[in-house]
């Protein structure tokens, strides 16, 4: 009996920029069962496909990988660098979108695709972009001078709090910091990371979410646990605009809906709970 399979977008499509431009994007999704449990260290089998003009638009590059889940259910692909299906990634006319990445997905790790989401890429690959644009050229100074800052922050279990129905600094207390090099530059936040929801006591849930400094981000979304005592694997992303240049502090907050949750972790266990920013322009 074959099972259905969730998968939620997790992570990051990003391109790395080096001398020479990189014909590839980084992908990062959790992949749970049925009962909503993770699939750990278990292969998969994934189609990738960029429609261009609408979710329902023609394929212009199709590809298919096989992967293996890690501890956490994550699985990462690099696409532009699969098994070729249809066109070619470094032909894609990226200035002439919009685009949208369609993943199809056999739990069994072959190429009975059961399962099938399709999601917007908001902002095609900046170098592929660049390149295929013809307005820029490696030589460029925006080329040569930029480089993007990466941060990443691990060993998220630091304690057990209680948490009541206003936001609470749940992890690290005292928060971890990172320096910027660029003024009114974006900093993009991925939580990767098992929770634990504590024990409610007049609580109907528990949201989680992480911030900048200790303020609402531009853009984001909360992570949820919904059953007592239980622990769940969530992830918290989030976008901060305009930052400027210096120190800067992230951490993860947490509160309930109603009432008290005691016991409530950020990476329960120590699983490799990790948190990931980028500095992008």
């Amino acid at each position: 009996m074959k099972r259905i399979l969730t998968i939620l977008i997790a992570c990051f499509l990003t391109m790395v920029v080096f001398a020479q431009v990189p014909e590839r994007m980084s992908y990062q999704a959790v992949i749970r069962d049925a009962s909503n449990s993770l699939l750990v260290s278990a292969n998969v089998g994934m189609k990738i496909s960029v429609l261009q003009g609408s979710s329902s638009g023609a394929e212009v590059y199709v590809e298919s990988h096989t992967a293996t889940t890690n501890v956490n259910g994550l699985v990462t692909l690099s696409i532009g660098n699969g098994d070729p299906v249809l066109g070619s990634f470094s032909t894609i006319d990226w200035p002439n979108g919009p685009f949208f990445l369609k993943t199809e997905t056999d739990i069994e790790g072959g190429s009975n695709y059961t399962i099938t989401t399709v999601n917007e890429l908001l902002s095609v690959p900046f170098a592929e972009f660049a390149k295929s644009a013809g307005s820029c050229s490696e030589t460029d100074p925006v080329f040569e001078d930029y480089q993007p800052n990466f941060w990443q922050f691990s060993g998220l279990n630091s304690g057990y709090i209680e948490v009541g129905t206003e936001w609470t600094n749940l992890f690290p207390t005292d928060p971890f910091t990172f320096v910027k090099s660029l003024d009114k530059t974006d900093i993009e936040i991925t939580v990767l990371s098992n929770f634990s929801g504590g024990i409610f006591d007049g609580a109907s849930g528990i949201q989680f979410k992480v911030l900048v400094d200790g303020l609402q981000y531009s853009y984001g979304n909360l992570g949820s646990i919904r059953a007592d005592n239980t622990i769940d694997f969530l992830t918290l992303y989030s976008i901060n605009r305009y930052l400027m240049a210096g120190n800067h502090t992230v951490s993860i907050w947490s509160k309930t809906n109603s009432g008290i949750s005691t016991n409530v972790l950020a990476d329960p266990g120590g699983w490799g709970g990790t948190i990931i920013l980028k500095e992008v322009r």
